[in-house]
């Protein structure tokens, strides 16, 4: 795995005093610092440098405007030394040499705006290709446009899938260093980078975002974490997964909540493994149609919002638990003394989030699974499942009395368009028509069922008329 530092260069500090209006005051080079990080310091002169050394990283990864100082952090790599401990800047590559010719295209490149808007972003790179392998592992340089137009944008866009180049291939950590950006750029490349690891989510992990602004008058600066910013982030994906598909894949909650003594609450780490083992099992519950578990996860999720409105209860939860399982337990927890009203619940919620085929098999198997329980007929291996739905597809005149002639019909129409969803005939549908078809034919047979067989409203004439007809 690599550790990637994504970083931005722009503008140098100004001097303390300096006139603003006076562009001949600015400082050659950025104000050199002490970066402090969780007990540990390093004296340099860029944040990303710091970030470098602090964070034992691996690869570094540059972002910067055509006017950024490209030029004077091509001259401190070279020259600059730093006064306490190290000679030279910890970045440099020791297999290259200063060219002072290139320098000063450099610097004459800074100063040519006209130059930077017309040259081409690909030139630019070959450009500072030099620079580049004059730092020691920087994997790429990656020119964006300021950002002030819409061509702008979109041609930022473009560069901005540059990082695909660098990210893709490897189990990749990336940090993120925000602090040295042009105006709103940092957040483009924040989000573009939420964005290749959302496409290669096994192989990206965004483990941090700092922030590390010199202040004027101060020689210490703290690297500041933002890691809470990339925890909403992961949450809204959640929530919107939640909302979308009713799944959250591949989301695991971690929140480390420790009392006013330092010590890890009991009661608090037991809310949090039942919160992770919901998000864990969810997807798979519904996925493998496992009522048993649903049932359970249904009881935790409960059981989760009775417990969180502790204030004490770490925010990462509670951010869940206004919608997830609070969600959970409101659709569901009335109807746990029924499995298969649980059931038939679960497919209608199916229906609501676009899963139409699994809300239409859900009703089927569930119609099969009671109708085989009152007639006391097998129904654990696919032929006695398959015997019950050739008992219930059939309408005997004769034999059938209304309430069964009733449940026939709907569980016909259901298992007609799980027959449509799942072997789609030539030619077009009609999508609207089969919408409507799948919701008024799951509310029929969830009706039928409530009304005349569930537990509440269970007929002891309905169910035994059920048990002679699938017998005869």
């Amino acid at each position: 795995m690599s550790r990637i530092l994504l970083a931005n260069l722009g503008a140098p500090y100004l001097n303390e005093g300096t006139d603003k209006n006076n562009k001949e005051q600015y400082h050659e080079g950025y104000v050199p610092a002490k970066y402090c990080y969780k007990g540990n310091s390093y004296n340099g002169q860029y944040p990303f440098e710091a970030l470098f050394e602090l964070l034992n990283v691996d690869e570094l990864v540059l972002f910067g405007t055509g006017g950024s100082e490209w030029d004077r952090l091509y001259d401190f790599v070279f020259n600059y030394k730093i006064k306490n401990e190290q000679e030279y800047c910890s970045i440099a590559n020791p297999d290259a040499e200063f060219d002072k010719a290139y320098y000063e295209q450099l610097f004459n490149f800074r100063r040519d705006k006209e130059l930077q808007k017309n040259m081409h972003r690909r030139d630019t790179a070959n450009l500072l290709e030099k620079l580049r392998l004059s730092i020691k592992n920087c994997k790429k340089i990656i020119i964006l446009h300021e950002g002030m137009t819409d061509t702008e944008w979109e041609r930022n866009l473009s560069s901005l899938h540059l990082i695909h180049d660098v990210l893709e291939g490897n189990n990749n950590e990336v940090l993120i260093d925000l602090t040295l950006g042009y105006r709103s750029l940092p957040i483009y490349e924040l989000l573009a980078t939420m964005y290749f690891k959302n496409m290669y989510r096994d192989q990206i992990s965004i483990s941090g975002l700092y922030y590390a602004k010199k202040e004027k008058g101060k020689h210490e600066i703290p690297i500041v974490e933002l890691d809470p910013a990339l925890k909403l982030m992961d949450y809204t994906r959640v929530i919107h997964e939640y909302n979308r598909y009713g799944t959250v894949h591949s989301f695991e909650m971690n929140t480390d909540y420790r009392d006013a003594h330092g010590q890890l609450g009991d009661d608090i780490e037991a809310l949090n493994k039942k919160a992770n083992w919901v998000l864990s099992q969810l997807s798979n519950t519904l996925s493998f149609n496992d009522i048993e578990r649903f049932t359970r996860l249904v009881k935790t999720c409960t059981e989760i919002i009775n417990q969180s409105n502790d204030p004490n209860v770490p925010v990462e939860l509670r951010l869940l638990s206004d919608h997830i399982f609070r969600d959970i337990s409101k659709k569901f927890s009335e109807y746990l003394d029924d499995k298969c009203l649980l059931q038939y619940k679960l497919a209608q919620w199916h229906f609501d989030c676009k899963r139409f085929l699994v809300a239409i098999t859900t009703a089927e198997e569930c119609t099969i699974s009671f109708a085989g329980e009152i007639a006391e007929l097998p129904c654990e291996q696919y032929e006695d499942r398959r015997n019950i739905s050739y008992k219930l597809s059939y309408i005997n005149s004769g034999i059938d009395t209304d309430i069964t002639k009733s449940l026939k019909s709907k569980f016909r129409s259901i298992r007609d368009l799980r027959n449509e969803l799942a072997h789609p005939y030539g030619g077009s549908q009609n999508n609207q028509n089969l919408f409507l078809r799948m919701e008024n034919a799951l509310k029929n047979i969830c009706d039928v069922y409530e009304k005349s067989f569930s537990k509440p409203n269970r007929d002891r004439q309905n169910r035994s008329e059920l048990y002679s007809v699938l017998n005869q």
